[in-house]
């Protein structure tokens, strides 16, 4: 398959993509330090200030949600890629080297976890989120950041948890719209 583009065009294309990968990791650091300055955990960075942790947080969250439909996508590719990662680390423990610490029992317990959350997350590669989908990929995002900036597990799980309610609840209100659609309401006849 021939790309018809120019070699500049080619280049123009490569470096908007990095640009933006960069922009990604630089906004999920700047949302793990206002959550670290927010919950008191910033000690390297100079103490304890809610008030810019939690405006900063806020400005991050809110471009998050505005953003849903851009960086949904490689949120499923960083997972898949997780997944891939814990799978040949498991599977081929003596030739690909596992994080150091990191027992085969947490390799278990990390590669289910990143199953679930790719399992939940796959559908938006092909399509954007909509509804309840975005709260959920949202909070699933701060949370992962809030375990990043309090060194804990358990806002993993809350967030992996938040984002199965939000799948499940907009499945429940796409059926229920569909439903709706396929066998139309009688009650408007019956005023008739």
């Amino acid at each position: 398959m021939a790309d018809h583009r120019t070699a500049w065009e080619q280049a123009k294309f490569g470096l908007r993509i990095s640009g933006l990968f960069l922009l990604g990791v630089c906004l999920f650091g700047w949302l793990v330090a206002g959550l670290a300055f927010m919950v008191g955990k910033a000690d390297s960075l100079g103490g304890h200030h809610p008030l810019l942790g939690a405006g900063l947080t806020a400005a991050l969250v809110f471009v998050l949600f505005k953003t849903t439909k851009y960086w949904a996508k490689w949120l499923v590719g960083i997972l898949g890629l997780f997944v891939l990662r814990f799978f040949f680390g498991l599977g081929f423990k003596w030739f690909y080297e596992l994080p150091k610490g990191l027992s085969i029992r947490e390799g278990l317990a990390w590669f289910a976890y990143l199953g679930a959350a790719l399992a939940l997350t796959v559908r938006h590669a092909s399509r954007k989120p909509e509804g309840a989908e975005n709260l959920g990929l949202v909070s699933f995002v701060v949370c992962v950041a809030l375990a990043m900036a309090v060194n804990n597990y358990m806002p993993l799980l809350y967030g992996l948890g938040l984002l199965a309610i939000a799948e499940g609840l907009q499945r429940f209100v796409l059926q229920k719209r569909r439903h709706k659609s396929a066998h139309p309401s009688f009650s408007s006849k019956a005023g008739s």
